[in-house]
């Protein structure tokens, strides 16, 4: 399988998921916790950090409360905007404001 066809596989999953949520049917949540393993484990099949699988930029606003030094308030945009769990979030979040200090 080749790369491209992993992203076609991994796009289908989320529209599948995407659509279901649309029509606001239930989502079991093994169901997707099961969907999130199969992906993982592709992921590392064809050597791709799911780190790098994730690219989240952050918003201008949500840069600007990490430079102000507003991390949690940075977390509850960044969140809204991106649709992301608080650790996900949180983590991104982390990661931008360690670059500012190394910067």
């Amino acid at each position: 399988m080749t790369i491209e066809e992993f992203l076609i596989w991994g796009l289908l999953v989320l529209l599948v998921l995407w659509s279901s949520v649309r029509l606001k049917e239930t989502v079991d949540p093994t169901d997707v916790f099961r969907l999130e393993r199969k992906i993982d484990h592709l992921l590392r099949r064809f050597d791709v950090d799911p780190k790098d699988a994730e690219t989240v930029q952050p918003s201008v606003e949500v840069l600007d409360l990490i430079k102000a030094g507003n991390k949690i308030g940075a977390v509850k945009k960044l969140r809204r905007e991106a649709r992301l769990t608080l650790r996900e979030a949180k983590e991104i979040v982390d990661h931008f404001e360690a670059r500012d200090r190394t910067a």
